[in-house]
């Protein structure tokens, strides 16, 4: 049953925008990591980027570590790898 006022979500309906917003990041405050590389190093890194998958975090994580907020490490990497493929977006690197 569920609370008055609340509406159930299946994952398959969730973008990657409503994700965002259900899953807090760590912190609310964002810290900047200057980044500097070439061109070409840019545009190899959007596509690394692009083939990143939810199952290469859980293959490359520690399966037992948990963040202060209490997602998994994984979950995290995921998130990270979902900020910096829409940073990358934003500067004109989106592979296709």
């Amino acid at each position: 049953m569920q609370a008055e006022g609340k509406t159930a979500i299946s994952p398959s309906a969730l973008t990657r925008n409503v994700r965002y917003q259900l899953m807090s990041q760590a912190t609310n405050k964002p810290i900047a990591i200057p980044l500097s590389m070439p061109e070409a190093e840019a545009g190899a890194f959007g596509q690394l980027l692009k083939r990143m998958t939810y199952d290469d975090c859980a293959r490359l994580s520690n399966r037992t570590r948990k963040y202060p907020d209490g997602r998994t490490e994984c979950d995290t990497m995921w998130s990270a790898v979902c900020i910096v493929q829409d940073q990358f977006r934003d500067a004109g690197f989106a592979p296709r």
